[in-house]
């Protein structure tokens, strides 16, 4: 292999690994989150989230529940377009005070409700709250 094709072939590699490589570069933690504090149980809790095409902050909601799904694997995490045919139902029922806009569900039934988009700094630590006290029965 001559050296050109060596040199590609390396920077192919590198450029594979992706973030992770440029943030250890740049001296940031890579690290995984520490685990959930608690079991959560399987198909108990849900997490909707009602955007609407015309909301800029809507944007950010698919890779902050990307997130979220990583924090809580047993919960169920869904966005839902209020401007798509069918979801006007969920504007009806959950009566959302702006957009992006979360509800937290245990069973179908509400346990936390947020207007405006979430940051997974403040809001792991927020379910994370309504899920415990939603399993020890607390209201």
């Amino acid at each position: 292999m001559n050296a050109r094709a060596r040199i590609l072939l390396g920077l192919l590699i590198l450029s594979c690994t992706g973030c992770d490589l440029q943030n250890v570069i740049k001296g940031k933690d890579v690290s995984p989150p520490p685990p959930i504090d608690l079991p959560i149980e399987a198909n108990r809790f849900e997490v909707r989230v009602l955007t609407a095409s015309w909301c800029h902050y809507c944007a950010e909601v698919p890779a902050l529940l990307k997130k979220l799904r990583l924090d809580f694997p047993t919960v169920k995490f869904r966005e839902y377009d209020i401007d798509t045919p069918g979801n006007q139902r969920y504007v009806t029922a959950y009566a959302p005070t702006g957009y992006p806009y979360f509800v937290a569900l245990d069973g179908g039934n509400i346990i936390g409700r947020n207007s405006g988009i979430q940051q997974q700094t403040t809001y792991v630590p927020y379910l994370k709250q309504v899920f415990k006290k939603a399993q020890s029965g607390r209201p």
